[in-house]
């Protein structure tokens, strides 16, 4: 049986699978490689170990597959966006990859606006914010010259390891277009945006389409994935992209995902930048565009409150379980306690990176409870918020698919129904982004799938009437917090 491989460069693992000529998943291995944070703020990772966990990952995918008769014919590339690999020589990393989620750059904003100017930041169609590449690089010129004197190409995370296994070194346009190096309108690489962040345009790689062969499996990466060398490489997309794609995310529909942080995606026919800058426009793995709302807060202070109250995921369900329309099981008033989960600032809609994370209207008699609830309420909120920027935008967005809708709780699918106040519609494409990398993999050999052809949605998740009416309280509460400001 022939099969691609898909394999997924994220922040915290490497993923890779094996996906037939149906487009079916058949087995996926995980490889972790947690970021480091070197000072605080800063978010990097050994390139390297995402090489040797790509091997890793690949060979637990192999031996989760039980036919002998397996045979990889075509490899596809995701990657988490906006990381930059410096690199010297043979694409050699010159230091560790800054990665989306590092602030360094945050003094040099400033200035590179005035750099930048209204005309120029429109044509980029994205706002300006710390971890970006262009910002990046402009942070590295200032704290590292000597390094930045050696480079001689930089690279998304998903495009060096494509160049370590085969010796080829590209991008496509969904990772060229999240650098605000990208002219988006015009669709090439802007020598404007270059020349204001200090970017020697020699740096920058030629863009090929995701679904195209960019190169084939040098012997050395052939052993490291544990498949035949000269098996052909698809350029790939970056990871957003391609689980819009392995979702079967149709145009002009939504997607909600809930990871580390979150995001509301609506793929375009034709691209639409937002005039209040507060929400991303970027291309997707095909000939399209995506509109993106970019939470950084969703698992990240879920899993803070999880640890800071040591709470199971028992005690989470009968928490939430509490609430009725207008009151908890111990009389408190519903939504009375507000979370606002900006632990690490915030992107759409607010682009401050200096707002925090905080509880608002504690009381002597506040419960676990409370604080539980407040929490889910909290980033469901702020995800209301990331829908109501794409709305100003000028989006339409009446429902939305659910990315992991399968395996998230019950009551949480349906608190984000009701704070959103649309309908949710969940499906089964786990691992999206791995079966995205997958399809363009077989896109690149000429074979054409339906995306949707193996994915399975479920009846929508309405929202609730009493549930609308809670979180429409919770969310004036959570507005006035948020405007009252505090540390």
């Amino acid at each position: 049986m022939d099969v691609t491989l898909g394999l997924d460069v994220g922040t915290g693992s490497t993923k890779v699978g094996l996906i037939d000529d149906a487009g079916r998943l058949l087995a996926v291995g995980r490889s972790p490689h947690p970021p480091v944070e070197p000072r605080p703020g800063w978010s990097e990772a050994d390139p390297e170990r995402w090489l040797a966990a790509a091997g890793e990952a690949a060979a637990r995918a192999r031996a989760a597959v039980d036919d002998q008769t397996v045979r990889v014919v075509g490899v596809g590339l995701s990657g988490q966006m906006h990381g930059v690999v410096v690199c010297g020589p043979e694409v050699e990393a010159l230091r560790p990859a800054v990665l989306w989620s590092d602030r360094r750059s945050e003094p040099d904003l400033a200035g590179l606006a005035r750099c930048l100017g209204p005309e120029l930041r429109s044509r980029l169609a994205n706002p300006l914010v710390a971890g970006m590449t262009g910002p990046t690089l402009a942070a590295l010129a200032r704290l590292e010259p000597s390094t930045v004197e050696r480079i001689e190409t930089v690279l998304q995370p998903k495009d060096w390891i494509r160049a370590r296994l085969t010796g080829e070194v590209a991008t496509d346009p969904s990772d060229a277009s999240a650098t605000l190096l990208w002219d988006v309108v015009g669709d090439r690489w802007s020598a404007a945006a270059a020349s204001a962040f200090a970017v020697d345009p020699d740096w920058l790689p030629p863009v090929r389409p995701a679904g195209e062969v960019a190169g084939k499996l040098l012997v050395a990466g052939a052993e490291e994935l544990g498949v035949a060398a000269g098996v052909p490489v698809a350029t790939g997309a970056a990871d957003t992209a391609a689980a819009l794609l392995g979702a079967g995310v149709a145009m002009g529909e939504t997607q909600l995902s809930t990871g580390t942080g979150g995001q509301l995606a609506q793929r375009l026919a034709a691209p639409l930048t937002d005039a209040a800058g507060r929400t991303h426009l970027y291309r997707d793995a095909g000939d399209h565009w995506y509109a993106m709302a970019a939470i950084q807060n969703a698992g990240v202070a879920i899993e803070w409150a999880r640890r800071l109250l040591a709470v199971d995921d028992g005690e989470i369900e009968a928490a939430m379980a509490a609430v009725g329309p207008d009151h908890d099981d111990d009389g408190t008033a519903a939504g009375a306690v507000v979370f606002l989960p900006y632990l690490t600032g915030e992107r759409t809609p607010h682009l401050d990176p200096t707002l925090t994370g905080r509880w608002v209207g504690l009381r002597p008699g506040t419960t676990r409870r409370a604080l539980i609830r407040s929490v889910f309420e909290g980033v469901a909120l702020a995800m209301r918020d990331g829908l109501d920027a794409l709305r100003q935008a000028g989006h339409r967005i009446d429902e939305t698919l659910l990315a992991g809708g399968g395996s998230l709780a019950p009551w949480w699918r349906q608190l984000l129904a009701d704070a959103l106040e649309i309908p949710l519609i969940a499906h089964d494409a786990a691992d999206a982004s791995v079966r995205g990398a997958g399809l363009l993999a077989w896109a690149a050999l000429g074979v054409d799938i339906d995306p949707a052809g193996a994915v399975t949605r479920a009846a929508p998740i309405e929202p609730s009437s009493s549930g609308v009416a809670t979180m429409a309280a919770t969310r004036e509460r959570f507005a006035a917090a948020l405007a009252a400001g505090g540390p």
